[in-house]
Formats: C-alpha cells, structure tokens, sequence
C-alpha cells in the first residue's frame, strides 16, 4: 500500500505544479510548471545529472535530499537561475516561506524579466502575507504586500494597494488601542503617505497640544524674522552719498530748540543750559589741552556718527558736490566714513552745534583749514565744519 501511496502523491503534485496558472509580469495567465526542467547549457556532463537527480527527487516528495543535491549544484553553479528557482520550490513545498522566498529574489536578480520566477515569488509571498495576517504581524504583511506589487500586472497592483491600505488601518487601530505619542509618532514615520497619518498626527495634538503649538510657532513664525532682517540690511547698504540734511533756515525756529539741544549737548561740556562760546579765535580747540577722545566726537568706536533730532533737520536738494572744471585752484573735500553720515558743526569744535550732516563720499568744497578741522561749503550758501579725521583732502 505504501508504493501505491507514493505514487498517488507523486501524481497530485505533478498534477499541481504541472497544470498550475500562473500570471507573469502582465497579469496575463502563465500555464506551466513553476519548475525548470532542463539544465543550464554549457555545463559538464556530471552537473547535468545532479540537475536531473535534484528535480526527481523533488518531484517525489523527497524535499530534504533535493534541497541538499540543489545547494551541491549551486556550490559549482551559483548563477544558475534555474536551480535557484527549483530549490525555491523545495523550500516552499517545505514550509520553509523564508529560504523560498531569497531563492526566488536570489533567482530574479540574475535573470529580472523571467515570468515564471515573477509568478513564484509573487505566490510564495502572498501564502506569507496570509499567515501574518492570522499571526497579526500587519507589519510584515505590509512589507511583503509591497514587494508583491512590481511583480503584479497593472490591474492587480490597485487591488494590492486596497489591500495595503486595509493591513494600515489594523495598524492604526492598535496604535488607537496603545494611545501613547510614540505608538503615533511611529506609525507615522513608516507610513508618512498612509491616509490614516494624518489622523495620527490629529490624536498627537490631542495627547500634546503644548508641543503642537510649539511646533507651528516655529515653523510661521522664524521665516517672516529672517526676511524682514535680510531686506533691512540690503536698503541700509544701497545708500546713495548724498548730502542728506541741513539745518533749516527759519531763525526763529533754531531758536526754539536751543534750549534743547543745550541740554543735550551740557553733560560734554560740563555745563548745565548754556552754549559755549568759541567766537575769539583764541578760544578754539587746543590739541594740547583737549582729550584726544574729545576730538572723536563726530563718530564713535563703532563708526556711528552722533545724531540730533529728525525735527531740527530738513533735506537739502541741491547738489554739495562742486563743477571741478570751474577753476583750477578749487580745494574739494572727500567724506571718508565707514557707513554713516559725518556731522556738521558751526565751529570748529566737537561740542559746538550740529548744523547738518554729509553721507559717505560726498565732494565739498574746501574754504579753509585748521590741524583738526576742515571748513567746507555744503550746501548753496551754507557752510560748516567737519572733522579731518573723517575726511580727505582729494587732489
């Protein structure tokens, strides 16, 4: 009894393998056996007969003796996809998913385009994808669901995404279960492009709200800052050197902040609401006796020139620079500030009043001169006083 069962299981599987339909990478049926029946060619004699020795004894059921006579084959003959392949099928008829399933990947590598390898791994995997789903490995299953893809015709793979999608949302319903911010965070970073991500990421700022609004803060709020600083700094460069302010010419209302700009210029001069005089010649500023910080007044360290108040200046629209061509004993002067305007004094003193600025490389003309002051026409009709160490002399 025992050949006569032998024979009929030998008959089913044959029957199996032999009459199975399967679907090569078009979808279209592919009718054949999974197997590979006829050795490589170019191969010796004695390799062909260990090829035909391994596929008999698979054929009868002897599936441990095959696998070892295919892995002897594949010891001389690696490239062999159709070895791969048929220990592939050993590995499968054996229960062996895992070991099946690198064959026919192994198999696929050395020949991509091969229908029948296609068919057999896309059946193996899918018997996997079955038993994870009854195990509740839905990770995996969405793994193997995805390999199954390129290996499946275009009107399978919308099915298989149905199906990813469904496998998903089992996953999602455990991390619902779970309730935790790493259950969700986790799920969102392996399926960022799932439907359900989003719901994910809806149950976080449930769990988080602080950490959410932090988040959002972040990301609206830090770009507008950077833009707004970067154009500040491109107008404030794209200055043009032009005689920018002057003292108005209405007396009276120079008049009316005196007062003001006394108090402001008194803790320099160590005065309380009085100008100092310095009309006498005499009076001037000493080198000898001034502090050689006093005579920096008109700019700091820092290049910054000091500045008075925007009420008490007006714009000077005409032009301070001079026709050099007019005469040849014409003395100009240059403004050599690093960036800002260089202050323009009534006399030539670094206490003495503000009566206009000149920005950086404008041309005036020179009047005359002292070891630290440069006596300049700035504007039609109007001149002042500027500070040497800001300025040069241009020939």
């Amino acid at each position: 009894m025992k050949p006569l069962k032998s024979i009929l299981l030998v008959i089913l599987i044959l029957s199996f393998f032999g009459c199975a339909s399967l679907q090569n990478q078009d979808g279209e049926s592919f009718s054949g056996s999974p197997y590979f029946e006829e050795p490589p060619d170019k191969i010796l004699f004695s390799d062909k007969e260990l090829f035909t020795q391994a596929l008999n004894l698979q054929y009868k059921g002897q599936l441990q003796s095959a696998i070892q006579l295919w892995q002897k084959f594949l010891a001389e003959r690696s490239q062999s996809f159709e070895a791969l392949n048929n220990l592939g099928m050993a590995y499968y008829s054996n229960d062996q998913l895992d070991f099946s399933i690198q064959s026919f990947e192994s198999a696929l590598a050395i020949q991509p385009d091969n229908g029948r390898i296609k068919s057999n791994l896309s059946r193996t995997l899918r018997f996997r994808v079955t038993l994870e789903r009854e195990n509740r490995e839905y990770a995996k299953a969405v793994a193997d669901l995805q390999k199954i893809i390129p290996l499946s015709g275009k009107d399978q793979q919308e099915k298989i995404l149905r199906e990813i999608e469904s496998v998903q949302e089992k996953i999602f319903e455990e991390a619902q279960k779970s309730n935790t911010t790493v259950a969700y965070e986790q799920f969102i970073k392996a399926y960022p492009d799932s439907v359900y991500s989003s719901k994910a990421k809806e149950m976080l700022k449930l769990l988080n709200p602080a950490a959410a609004m932090a988040k959002e803060a972040v990301k609206e709020f830090l770009p507008p800052i950077a833009e707004e600083t970067k154009s500040a700094e491109t107008q404030f460069e794209e200055a043009a050197p032009l005689v920018e302010e002057k003292l108005m010419d209405n007396s009276s209302m120079m008049e009316s902040k005196a007062p003001e700009m006394k108090m402001e210029e008194a803790p320099m001069m160590g005065s309380q609401m009085s100008e100092p005089k310095m009309e006498d010649s005499a009076m001037m500023e000493d080198p000898a006796m001034m502090d050689s910080k006093m005579s920096d007044m008109d700019m700091g360290t820092d290049g910054m020139a000091i500045d008075i108040p925007e009420s008490e200046l007006m714009v000077d629209k005409s032009d301070p620079t001079m026709d050099r061509g007019s005469a040849s004993n014409v003395r100009q002067v240059k403004i050599m500030t690093k960036r800002t305007p260089l202050n323009i004094r009534a006399k030539p003193s670094s206490s003495a009043r503000v009566i206009g600025k000149i920005k950086k490389g404008a041309i005036v003309r020179l009047i005359e001169e002292t070891s630290r002051w440069y006596h300049v026409a700035y504007a039609t009709g109007k001149t002042g006083w500027i500070s040497r160490k800001f300025s040069k002399e241009v020939k």
